[in-house]
Order: C-alpha cells, then sequence, then structure tokens
C-alpha cells in the first residue's frame, strides 16, 4: 500500500517532474500541483486521502499514459511533498483544484477563473 508522502511525491513526478528551474531544486509548478492534490483531499466532493485522488478515473494524465513514475523520481520529490503535506511552503495557487497543461482546452476550464499559469500548467 502506498503512502500519502508516495502518492504525493508521484503526482509531482508523473505532471511535473520536468518543471525545475535552473539553480532551483523544486518549481513553483510542482508546488502547485502538489497543492492542487492537498487542496481535492480537503474538498468533500474528493477522496479523503492523496492516493484515492490520484487514483480517481481521468484525473492524471502520466498513470494512463506512463503508469507510476519510478521509484528514484518518488523520492526525489518526497522532500517537496513532506513540506507540502506539513504546509511549509505557501500555497500558490490559493486553493486550487484544477489544473491543465497549456496546449489543451478542456470543456470544464471555460467557465473557471484562471489562478495560476506557470509554466505548462494553468491552474483553477
Amino acid at each position: 500500500m502506498l503512502s500519502e508522502l508516495m502518492c504525493l511525491s508521484a503526482i509531482i513526478a508523473g505532471e511535473a517532474g520536468g518543471e525545475v528551474m535552473q539553480g532551483q531544486k523544486y518549481s513553483i509548478g510542482q508546488v502547485a500541483v502538489a497543492y492542487s492534490a492537498v487542496n481535492r483531499k480537503a474538498d468533500p466532493n474528493y477522496p479523503k486521502t492523496i492516493c484515492g485522488v490520484m487514483n480517481q478515473p481521468y484525473q492524471y494524465e502520466f498513470l494512463k499514459k506512463n503508469g507510476m513514475p519510478s521509484k528514484k523520481q518518488i523520492e526525489y520529490f518526497m522532500p517537496l511533498a513532506k513540506a507540502v503535506l506539513e504546509h511549509k511552503i505557501d500555497d500558490p495557487t490559493n486553493g486550487c483544484k484544477w489544473f491543465h497543461t497549456k496546449w489543451i482546452k478542456p470543456y470544464w476550464a471555460k467557465n473557471k477563473e484562471v489562478k495560476l499559469a506557470y509554466m505548462n500548467h494553468i491552474f483553477y
């Protein structure tokens, strides 16, 4: 069974693992992706665990396309995931629960307010 920390690390690695900025270990986009899952967990309309949020059908493209990230990728993002779970890093999304990549236009995003656009993602 996967822990909350492993699931959140997998979400970060799978959705924004390539967004590291030069001179920084983690990007704002990676923090934002992590918080979107944490914010969903806090919403009564979503599962009560990060792993439950991660495994909801049609929620995370990386699971559908590539499956779980490697153990090495997951371990790399564990310090960030831990800091987010402990709220030691501010939420750059101000409570966003949804995001998509900039090159798609999902139907569900049409009437939502954009709260953060960073690198490859738009957050609502």
